[in-house]
Parts: C-alpha cells; structure tokens; sequence
C-alpha cells in the first residue's frame, strides 16, 4: 500500500509539472475563454465541449490505437530523404521591393506556401522553424531548409492558417512576420494563440465557415475542412479548423 501512495505522489508531481510547463511555455498557446469563447459555443460546429467535424471521425478502438503506436515507432518505411532535396534559394532582397502584377506560388515545404496575387503577397501557414515542435530539441525536424530564411521575409500582407498544430501555426514565424505588420486570418478561438504571443489584436481576424473579409483587394473567405485541433494534451479541438478560398 505504501509504494502504491509513493507511485501516486509522484505520477501526481509528474502531472503537476507537465500541467505548470505548458501554463508558462508560450509555445503551447493560449486558452479560448471569455467572449472568445462564447463566440466559439455560438458556433453551429460547436457542441458546448469543443468544435466537431460536419462529418463525424471514426472512433479507434485498442487494436487501432497500438498498430498507430507500433507504426509511429517501429515503422519500416523510408522516413528521412536518402539524399539532398534542392532547394531554389529566393534572393535576399526580393520581399523588399513590391510585388509585380499576376499570380506566382512558392512552395516552402510541407503545408507553407507563399503567393503573390495581383501585387498582395500572402502566405499559407507559414512554418519556418526547425522542427513542428514546442521544444526546439526534440519533435519532427524539417527535411531541408526554406527557400527563403525568415529574418528576410519582408512586407508579407497577409497569413491564412488552416488550424492550430506546430506544423501549421508556428509561434516564431507568426511573431516575426506580426513585427512587420502582417495581418493573420485564423480559425475561431486561434486567436487566443495570437495574443499570447503578442500580436495586437488588430492584426488578426478570427473567422467561422462562410464568413469572407475584402482585403487589399481581394476576398478572404473561411470554407470548410475536416481536422481537429490541439497544442496540449488539455486543449484537443478547442479551436476550429478551416480551408481558405482567396
């Protein structure tokens, strides 16, 4: 019975500290309460506990859960590229001048993309750090570096983010391309990140489906997806999830 309490009291000061970590480390994000989170609640995709897909996802079961643990870990597929993926390296100077007429699209890796449309340029959950991660030590490293580093990343209009995960919502990215008074359009509730990570409120607009924004010119609109969400073991689907028609 004794060790029992010992294991107890300390699984317990195991989930105190992880449960303190994620308060203070930014990186995890803010929470959605308040008015944010009665806007949230108003949402016909909200059932009063979190946002939930139009189409239901597939509950898994305990033999679904350890062949996605067994793969995760013990996978035999080819996982890191064999060799060097060339890159096209964009000139240090080029986001300094404004943008020509017409449509271009640049592919950063994984989901980030940058487009110039009609003279705007915007990008696409941008994600230029190291690794979708928290911590910048551990978690999915990228398999080369961007075309573009991100200190030259200059006079970028505007942001559209799909949903709240690393890979898509990093916290270095956004608050270097805020310093330059980028303007982001994010899902309901991701909002609360923003202001954690101190990008004023006037440079973000929180959207539902449907809803649409005139933005220099061009028509923002919030469309549907299917995810989910989440930076924290606490915070699963809190925020919503969107694609994004421009």
């Amino acid at each position: 019975m004794r060790v029992l309490k010992y294991i107890a009291a300390v699984v317990a000061l195991l989930a105190g500290g992880v449960a303190l970590f994620m308060a203070l480390w930014p990186d995890f994000g803010g929470r959605v309460t308040g008015e944010r989170l009665l806007r949230a609640k108003a949402s016909p995709h909200h059932n009063g506990e979190n946002f939930v897909n139009t189409v239901p996802q597939a509950e898994n079961d305990f033999a679904q859960l350890k062949e996605i643990v067994v793969r995760q870990f013990g996978g035999t597929e080819i996982r890191t590229p064999p060799s060097a993926i060339p890159v096209v390296p964009i000139a240090v100077g080029y986001f300094d001048a404004p943008p020509p007429a017409g449509l271009r699209a640049i592919w950063f890796g994984h989901a980030t993309v940058y487009l110039e449309i009609d003279s705007v340029r915007m990008m696409v959950d941008p994600m230029l750090s190291e690794r979708a991660s928290p911590v910048g030590i551990a978690g999915p490293k990228r398999f080369h570096a961007p075309p573009a580093a991100l200190e030259n990343l200059h006079n970028i209009d505007g942001v559209v983010i799909s949903h709240d995960h690393y890979d898509h919502m990093d916290m270095a990215t956004i608050q270097s391309l805020a310093r330059h008074g980028t303007h982001f359009f994010v899902p309901l509730g991701a909002g609360a990140h923003l202001d954690r990570w101190g990008v004023p409120a006037d440079q973000y607009s929180e959207m539902e489906w449907w809803e649409h924004i005139d933005f220099k010119g061009l028509k923002i609109t919030s469309t549907p997806a299917r995810h989910y969400s989440g930076r924290g073991v606490l915070n699963q689907k809190e925020t919503f999830w969107s694609s994004w028609v421009i």
